[in-house]
């Protein structure tokens, strides 16, 4: 496995932005290392579902399979990662893996709920945690 540092922005997002096969944090807190495979460099997101207002329940219903299947042939791709409900609330979170929020986005998006307005998602993308660097000090 190849192995590459690369620089981030202050604002936390890299400078390339392609796709990734997985990140760790590394001892600086100015650098995230790569482990290169056969994907391109991509960037962690966590996708949290938010109610869109006055949709009924009965909505949802003729979108359900639609999603399902939508889901499982994202996660097929490696675009969803993981995907867990809130309890109790049945909320959504979704951990994707994108070359960049837009991709995020577009990725969620494509889903039938998001497409026929019935939910939305608030997406934030992931770092490393660095808080083991303490520990070397």
């Amino acid at each position: 496995m190849r192995v590459s540092l690369l620089k981030v922005a202050n604002h936390g997002k890299l400078h390339k932005a392609t796709r990734v096969g997985s990140i760790c944090s590394f001892r600086s807190v100015d650098f995230v290392c790569i482990a290169h495979n056969a994907r391109e460099l991509t960037v962690k997101f966590i996708a949290l579902e938010q109610e869109v207002p006055n949709v009924s329940p009965e909505a949802y219903a003729p979108h359900l399979k639609d999603e399902a299947r939508t889901v499982l042939a994202l996660y097929e791709q490696g675009m969803i990662r993981e995907i867990y409900f809130t309890h109790p609330a049945r909320e959504a979170v979704i951990i994707l893996e994108c070359a960049n929020l837009d991709e995020a986005r577009a990725v969620l998006d494509g889903l039938p709920l998001v497409r026929n307005g019935l939910i939305a998602f608030k997406i934030e993308a992931l770092v490393p945690y660095d808080g083991f660097s303490r520990l070397l000090q």
